[in-house]
């Protein structure tokens, strides 16, 4: 869920952004790590196959299915670069969250990646809506001093 409040200070706006792209980032992990799953156990039953020397157009010897299985490895390699830029992301976002005192981390965690509202903050957390929205001002701005 992404929230459209803007704030004077780009700061404050990065650090909104960023809280915001974390359920993204989790979910794109997760896909990464299906999609890395898929292609394995595809190209695990073409690498143990091997045809070696079939003759192509010009005369020239070739083993298609190693080619197949390099390219397989090679988009392997590249979903896993993605997936790993993609767990830096939320190992960032989760080390600057690490450093913000338990209350001003669970009221980011509430609004921005569960993306509970203010007052349905108020009520999980039995405080009231002036200290939330005071809370998360203060932990938004630690946050992106971090």
């Amino acid at each position: 869920m992404h929230r459209e409040r803007k704030y004077r200070d780009e700061r404050l706006n990065k650090a909104a952004e960023e809280l915001c792209m974390y359920t993204d980032i989790k979910k794109r992990i997760e896909f990464y790590s299906e999609k890395l799953v898929e292609s394995r156990e595809r190209h695990s039953s073409v690498s143990a196959v091997r045809f070696d020397g079939v003759k192509v157009a010009g005369g020239k010897y070739r083993d298609k299915m190693a080619e197949v299985a390099a390219q397989w490895a090679e988009l392997d390699a590249e979903i896993n670069r993605l997936k790993v830029n993609a767990e830096q992301k939320l190992f960032f976002i989760m080390g600057k969250l690490e450093n913000l005192s338990v209350m001003q981390r669970r009221v980011l965690e509430l609004y921005y990646i569960k993306g509970y509202s203010i007052v349905k903050i108020a009520r999980v957390l039995n405080y009231s809506e002036e200290w939330v929205k005071a809370t998360k001002s203060a932990a938004l701005k630690k946050y992106a001093a971090i």
